[in-house]
């Protein structure tokens, strides 16, 4: 049976959307604020309706007994002139705005990804390993478009038959083809595609900086230890023990970290009654749940 260690809930950390809303400034300064006054313009036009229609109610109800209709179609005419009106422009606003979400949302995820690359010392190349499920399609899709961001990406496809229980997978090399020790099962999207591309620029060269006796922990693991580590694309405390299992991976050859999109791998999820992500094992019979920093995993490895 394996051992369970149980983790404690530990809150997203604050301040995301504003630090994303900086940074969208910051690349389109003028697109941003235009796309924000076309929400506002259609939000207020869209409650616009109800009041011109109670003002038709009261001029039909003012002419209504006297019959006057020519008298009430002259005050009518103007009101329908401008509810027309301020619907052809919303429509106008919406599309804009569509638009240009379309533009900065494609705009800003390839500076993104660009600007992160650019940190990369060495050049990789990402094997697949690939199945016939869908799945193995986006893989391979993502992971293309992935490596046209960059020249420091390469592409080999190793397998196209890989079993289930493994594929799909991208394994990260370096540039001689020898295995970093990272591993991705599945598609690294949602939460973890900034936990995999630090992945990648920690396994390019030196990497994020860490501290001295942290560093010295890590070169102390003499044994072979291959940590796994179970995650959902949706859950926001998961990258945070990923990247500490990448770092550690790219450090000392005889770690590896292999990261499993639960969705993909029911039976991972059976054998070791996964409840709540991240599940953290490791030499296969020692489970942990919930986050962990690179010191809680360091720690959990020596027990």
């Amino acid at each position: 049976m394996p051992k369970m260690h149980g983790g404690s809930h530990v809150p997203p950390k604050k301040g995301t959307f504003a630090r994303v809303l900086k940074m969208l400034r910051g690349y389109y300064p003028v697109l941003v604020p235009v796309s924000a006054l076309c929400i506002l313009f259609s939000a207020v036009v869209a409650a616009a309706p109800d009041v011109f229609i109670q003002k038709v109610i009261a001029v039909i109800e003012k002419w209504y007994v006297s019959r006057d209709w020519a008298s009430a179609l002259h005050e009518l005419l103007p009101l329908i002139a401008i509810l027309i009106t301020l619907y052809v422009v919303s429509m106008l606003a919406v599309a804009l705005y569509t638009q240009l979400m379309a533009y900065i949302t494609q705009g800003f995820l390839s500076k993104l990804r660009i600007t992160m690359f650019e940190k990369m010392q060495n050049r990789l190349i990402l094997k697949l390993y690939l199945d016939s499920r869908p799945v193995s399609n986006e893989l391979e899709e993502y992971i293309t478009n992935m490596s046209e961001l960059t020249d420091k990406l390469s592409i080999e496809v190793a397998d196209r038959s890989s079993s289930e229980d493994f594929a799909p997978c991208v394994k990260v090399c370096r540039e001689n083809g020898e295995e970093t020790g990272l591993a991705f099962h599945g598609v690294p999207g949602g939460h973890e595609f900034t936990s995999f591309v630090i992945g990648l620029y920690n396994a390019s060269g030196e990497g994020q900086s860490v501290e001295k006796d942290v560093l010295e922990e890590i070169y102390q693991i003499d044994k072979q230890t291959n940590i796994m580590v179970l995650v959902s694309l949706s859950c926001s405390m998961c990258p945070d023990l990923v990247i500490a299992a990448q770092k550690i991976a790219s450090i000392n050859k005889m770690v590896t970290a292999e990261i499993y999109d639960i969705t993909h791998y029911p039976k991972l999820r059976e054998k070791y009654n996964v409840m709540s992500v991240p599940c953290l094992v490791i030499y296969d019979d020692k489970v942990s749940f919930g986050k962990k920093n690179i010191k809680q995993l360091l720690e959990f490895i020596k027990e």
